[in-house]
């Protein structure tokens, strides 16, 4: 894909393109995203995909309790009947 170029601009320059290394004028050459001088054959946009912005998830309840375990049961203690008091005093 080289191209000659023999006219002659005043005040422009000569460069060469960074993919196909044809000589192209300073005026004509573009910038690509990742800094290479091309000419308008080579040039592309950048891909979309490099400007999303990744969902963050917010993964917390809206009704907060403690953890219980299957184990962790409340033991009442042993009630006594003769005194009507949960709590048996030792004898």
């Amino acid at each position: 894909m080289s191209s000659v170029v023999s006219q002659y601009k005043l005040g422009d320059w000569f460069v060469f393109c960074d993919v196909c290394d044809c000589r192209i004028f300073g005026s004509d050459a573009l910038r690509k995203w990742n800094g290479m001088y091309v000419c308008q054959q080579d040039w592309e946009t950048q891909n979309p995909q490099d400007f999303l912005k990744p969902h963050i998830e917010h993964r917390e309840a809206p009704i907060k309790r403690p953890y219980k375990y299957k184990n962790d049961v409340a033991i009442d203690p042993p009630f006594d009947p003769t005194t009507m008091s949960p709590y048996t005093t030792p004898s």
